[in-house]
């Protein structure tokens, strides 16, 4: 078992009351491509060659001391492969529930089969991709074919300095202010058994947007996966904070747009406040104004209240579908205060960050354990930080998850690329829309780093491409929701 948090769901902001998932962390058959022949010498429908295969534990990288392997050379083109099963129950088969293979992230590109079946790829290497696979298992299921086997091809350039990077060298060796390239697999992969018609995380489309401080009301916009042809659903929206209901929506049909808008009632009544248990009112004094705002709890680093969210799809007849729990918090940034100042919640505010590069010692990108992430929080409050800007990496969907709930703030930032050309600009747009999308509901999240200095954008000063990607990007973070 790998020492990850196997037995810990990868996106703990979104889920669901049964989930049914099997991490796919641990050991992997692995192997090195260095001729590329692997397709021509069809290793995805035969399997790797054994003279070929070594062990490997992901999500480490083989450049990593953790992945057992530990080697800092250039190698290209990388397989690995392993058996996997149908998570589902038989229950779930009946109810034609759908397998989700799920990728944290592999560095660069992707190519995956199952049984020598194609089922999808990604390109991008900090962001998470899920690739329905249950067509392929259930055909296997039919002809008694129990070798389930998952491969993968990626491909990770040493010398593209067009491809979105961050601080991994291009090249086998850490030089200079760069380090080791991290090639593949180095975040959590797993199976997970979901509704055929579901509710969709962010990356899926929905957004809570949890600024509006001053009504106490969240606006929501919630986005449904796999709606059936002429069929009729709905959605219903609910707020709890303290394990007391706040407030509940009626159920919104869904329409043909397939996402249903809410504005979610935030606000707690006197009752509601003065009902609320000592050990909550100890950590969120009545009468801190910076705890409240009109029976609204609001979020800081100080005070990280958080209001859990239950959301409920419901078919045309009224059944439950599918459930999630999640959490936000009520915070507001503004800047256009005139007098130069960020403001959090309406006060003036300083930022003591952290430039948080997120690299170990022997596992490089990857946390080394379940809960280094928390306890790299933790340190840097102790030490007298509020926050970090995220240097360069899209970091692992936990650590927004404790920095949630510890009340620490994030700078979210995209892995920068070296040069510019017209591939350049369509890597980087993608990668960093599904960055945006991934993280975009956490309130720890107060601000996005578009560029590193001058990264990738070398004639800036007499080049009007380069200053228009940069413009583009703004617009893109700033509207594109």
């Amino acid at each position: 078992m790998s020492s990850t948090a196997s037995n810990s769901y990868p996106r703990p902001d979104f889920l669901r009351e049964s989930q049914s998932w099997t991490s796919l962390n641990g050991p992997w058959d692995f192997a090195f491509d260095d001729k590329d022949q692997g397709l021509d010498e069809t290793w995805h429908i035969k399997g790797l060659p054994q003279k070929a295969v070594r062990p490997i534990e992901v999500p480490y990288v083989f450049q990593s001391p953790a992945s057992g392997i530990n080697e800092q050379q250039i190698h290209e083109v990388i397989w690995y492969q392993r058996e996997i099963q149908d998570p589902r129950t038989p229950e779930q088969k009946e109810k034609q529930d759908r397998v989700l293979a799920r990728f944290g992230a592999v560095d660069y590109e992707c190519t995956v089969w199952i049984n020598g079946n194609y089922v999808g790829g990604h390109r991008g290497g900090h962001v998470p991709f899920d690739i329905d696979i249950t067509d392929v298992l259930s055909k296997a299921a039919q002809s008694d074919n129990n070798a389930q086997r998952m491969t993968l091809r990626v491909f990770d350039s040493a010398k593209d300095v067009t491809q979105p990077r961050g601080k991994q060298f291009w090249g086998p060796k850490p030089e200079s202010i760069f380090y080791t390239p991290s090639s593949g697999i180095w975040q959590d992969v797993w199976l997970e058994s979901v509704p055929r018609v579901r509710l969709g995380d962010s990356s899926h489309g929905t957004v809570l947007r949890s600024d509006d401080i001053e009504s106490g009301v969240l606006h929501a916009s919630i986005a449904v996966l796999g709606r059936k042809a002429g069929k009729e659903y709905s959605v219903q929206m609910e707020s709890s904070f303290a394990g007391n209901v706040v407030a509940t929506s009626s159920k919104v049909k869904l329409s043909e747009a397939r996402r249903i808008a809410f504005n979610l009632g935030m606000r707690l009544c006197r009752q509601q406040m003065e009902s609320l248990p000592a050990e909550v009112t100890r950590k969120v004094p009545l009468d801190d104004d910076r705890a409240w705002l009109n029976g609204v709890a609001l979020w800081s680093p100080e005070l990280p209240s958080l209001y859990d969210l239950s959301i409920r799809l419901f078919d045309g007849s009224d059944k439950l579908v599918d459930e999630v729990k999640t959490t936000t918090g009520m915070r507001q940034i503004t800047w256009e205060n005139g007098d130069g100042t960020l403001r959090l919640n309406g006060h003036p505010y300083f930022q003591a960050l952290l430039l948080d590069q997120g690299y170990w010692p022997s596992s490089l990108m990857t946390p080394p354990t379940p809960t280094a992430l928390k306890e790299d929080i933790e340190l840097s409050k102790a030490m007298g930080f509020n926050g970090c800007r995220k240097h360069q990496k899209v970091e692992d969907p936990r650590f927004h998850y404790w920095a949630d709930r510890l009340g620490f703030l994030v700078w979210g930032e995209m892995a920068s690329s070296y040069e510019y050309d017209g591939e350049m600009t369509g890597r980087f747009d993608q990668e960093w829309t599904e960055a945006l999308k991934r993280d975009i509901n956490h309130p720890c999240v107060v601000a996005w780093t578009l560029v590193n200095e001058s990264w990738g954008y070398s004639e800036l000063s007499h080049n009007p491409d380069h200053r228009n990607h940069i413009r583009s990007l703004y617009y893109q973070t700033k509207y594109d929701r």
